[in-house]
């Protein structure tokens, strides 16, 4: 309700303490010069002005008032939702995240009403200080509010006495409206701060503080970074973090984080229920395994959810430098790639090279799959994985070919002659292009090529010639 607005004097003073009273209620007043010029001519005019002024304020402060009641009513208008309930679905993600990066997941309405979390799709996923996909996935005004909030929880922890920080987030959107969002974080070297400041002024600032510069200290990470690419060619990059990993089946991950003083191996159980991991890790004798130079694996609940299992190992070194040392990568790649074998728990569907059949299509071998998508229980065949592993585990020379069709149909070859072992990819179709350029007139169609490799139950020579003509026999392991 507007106020009642009071009876202006038919002539005032300036010294009078009316005037300055109503000065005080009616800000707006001060804004009228001619109001401190009233005379018995325009007494009436300006008093009308004055009271239509005054007005126009209070139909201004009601707006922004009713403006601020539309949204607190917006906001009692979202779902009754259990909040409690809703934070603790939460932590679970958060939990699941590492590194700087920020998950935007979608609930349904009755989903949040009822508090059932096991159906959340995921909207999108990017790294922390990404501001432009961030953008993409929740839209400016909501990014903007997240990056003031971030900045100022920063502060809070800067406070606290920290250095730098990267924010690890989780933010839950129903019918397109932000509901809820947990927040960790993690502590980084001083190089690793997300910043706006160019990298040249970063560098020339700290070049004059630091015995090496932030070039050096990103380079170095970055070598390391591209060393482990290069042993691990699975192995999963983000844009210029000092962190890589693999994800593994059923939920599970290993990964890598150079920190300040040490290189820190992980291995991470996100989807799993905790007390099957736990089973299969003390089933496979993992759980307080001592897998070499002290380095003992332990199985931990998160801090925050305990249904995520971890077990990590520190690599310690002095300095930056050591990191492009042959002795601390050789270690490193030696550990990872121990994490990658002790925690691969996929079954096996053929244990030696003499069992795989030479037809490994997934529907001849009545296995289920999404097409365009490697069944799980080929992948290590298809990708060569399988191999790389008997060559490391000592085996002997051998040859091996085989066709598929879980996309295009292809021939694969992998030969290892007891130095590298390489392998051949060629889609049938692609052959039957060449052969119908006039290299062979052999074959009338494709489908006539590909019949008469499944009934020699070889690879046909032409394929093989193709790949060498092509670049296309690629060396995987030396």
């Amino acid at each position: 309700m507007a106020k009642k607005i009071p009876k202006l004097p038919s002539r005032i003073n300036l010294s009078t303490e009316e005037l300055v009273n109503l000065f005080d209620e009616y800000p707006v007043l001060r804004k009228m010069r001619k109001f401190l010029r009233l005379d018995e001519n325009n007494v009436d005019t300006v008093r009308n002005e004055a009271i239509e002024n005054i007005s126009k304020e209070e139909v201004i402060n009601e707006t922004q008032k009713e403006s601020q009641v539309q949204q607190v009513k917006a906001e009692n208008e979202k779902p009754d939702y259990d909040r409690d309930l809703c934070n603790e679905y939460l932590e679970g993600w958060i939990d699941a995240l590492v590194g700087g990066e920020i998950q935007v997941l979608e609930i349904s309405k009755n989903d949040l009403v009822e508090g059932i979390y096991d159906n959340l799709k995921e909207k999108g996923k990017c790294y922390y200080g990404d501001k432009e996909a961030l953008k993409k996935i929740i839209g400016e005004k909501d990014m903007l509010l997240e990056e003031k909030d971030d900045k100022e929880y920063i502060e809070k922890l800067k406070e606290e006495g920290g250095c730098a920080y990267i924010l690890n987030k989780v933010l839950l959107y129903c019918e397109g409206n932000y509901i809820w969002s947990v927040t960790d974080y993690e502590e980084v070297v001083e190089n690793e701060e997300i910043t706006d400041v160019p990298v040249e002024e970063v560098r020339e600032e700290a070049s004059a503080k630091e015995e090496v510069s932030t070039k050096e200290d990103v380079d170095s990470i970055q070598s390391f970074r591209n060393f482990m690419k290069e042993k691990f060619p699975t192995l999963k990059l983000p844009k210029n973090k000092p962190y890589a990993g693999i994800d593994l089946k059923d939920g599970y991950s290993i990964n890598f984080h150079v920190q300040k003083k040490a290189v820190v191996l992980s291995f991470r159980s996100v989807k799993t229920d905790p007390e099957d991991i736990m089973r299969i890790l003390n089933e496979k004798g993992l759980d307080g395994k001592d897998i070499g130079d002290g380095h003992i694996l332990k199985a931990e609940p998160g801090k925050r959810n305990p249904s995520i299992i971890t077990m990590n190992i520190e690599i310690t070194y002095s300095s930056e430098d050591e990191l492009t040392s042959d002795n601390l990568r050789e270690n490193v790649r030696s550990y990872f790639e121990n994490f990658s074998e002790i925690f691969d728990f996929s079954e096996k569907m053929f244990k030696k090279v003499e069992d795989i059949p030479f037809n490994l299509d997934p529907s001849y071998l009545d296995i289920s799959y999404d097409h365009g998508t490697i069944p799980s229980a080929l992948e290590k065949y298809i990708d060569g994985t399988f191999f790389i592993e008997l060559v490391k585990g000592g085996s002997e020379k051998f040859n091996i070919e085989f066709i598929s069709f879980f996309d295009a149909r292809t021939y694969f070859v992998y030969d290892w002659d007891g130095e590298k072992l390489t392998r051949i990819e060629v889609e049938n179709a692609e052959l039957f292009e060449e052969e119908s350029e006039g290299t062979c007139d052999k074959y009338s169609s494709d489908d006539e090529i590909w019949d008469e490799a499944i009934g020699y139950k070889e690879v046909p020579q032409q394929a093989i010639d193709y790949a060498e003509k092509n670049n296309l026999v690629k060396i995987i392991y030396s």
